[in-house]
């Protein structure tokens, strides 16, 4: 009950938050911008890219964590969420220690599925997000560290989330077009807060870099 609960508060969230805030001229993180006169992706120079999905099966309350969901696979969005980045530009890395100062920027991408008990044929409602989450210590006392969600501050519109509806034969497309549209407004933010860096910024809806007369230095694990 308590997952069901948190699936349909996040589908209200996101439906707010894109009634409410949505415009597509404006950066993602606009917020943190306006508030605080930067970007948290600032000066970022490595980046730990995850991807998970989760399930709520039919006629069950607990989600789990799951490497496919029919013909979606984590290790096929996995592959795709790192060859953006590296394409962009971007370093990533597979070393990762949350307790670490010195730890990496997490961008972690989740699918949140629960299937569908009204449809006859296999049918799944999604939550698709993406976030980014950096160190932090707290002002009022230096001694108190946390890893926390840095990007996007306050989630508007639908860049950093989506509520999709897909049956086993679109849900490879449509969940994997939405990742890539997602992970590409992480990118664009990225590029505009490093502009000294050469970031290369996908094609819309291709996951394709743009084309460039420089290419970008190498970027590997």
């Amino acid at each position: 009950m308590e997952n069901k609960l948190r699936f349909i508060l996040l589908a209200m969230l996101f439906s707010l938050v894109a009634m409410t805030f949505g415009n597509e001229s404006e950066p993602v993180d606009q917020k943190q911008i306006e508030w605080f006169g930067n970007s948290t992706l600032k000066g970022v120079r490595e980046i730990y890219p995850q991807v998970a999905l989760e399930i709520v099966e039919k006629d069950t309350t607990k989600s789990t964590f799951t490497p496919q969901i029919g013909p979606l696979k984590q290790k096929n969005l996995q592959q795709q969420l790192e060859k953006m980045l590296k394409e962009s530009g971007i370093r990533i890395t597979n070393k990762f220690d949350a307790k670490s100062t010195d730890a990496p920027l997490s961008l972690n991408v989740t699918i949140f599925a629960r299937v569908r008990n009204d449809t006859a044929l296999p049918s799944y409602g999604i939550f698709v997000y993406t976030e980014a989450l950096q160190p932090e210590i707290i002002i009022r006392d230096a001694k108190i560290r946390s890893f926390s969600r840095t990007w996007p501050m306050v989630p508007m519109g639908d860049g950093t989330r989506a509520l999709l509806f897909c049956t086993a034969e679109t849900i490879d497309d449509e969940i994997t077009r939405e990742v890539i549209q997602q992970v590409r407004n992480f990118i664009i933010d990225y590029s505009n807060a490093n502009p000294s860096r050469r970031i290369v910024v996908p094609q819309p809806d291709s996951g394709q870099p743009e084309a460039s007369p420089e290419t970008p230095e190498q970027n590997v694990m």
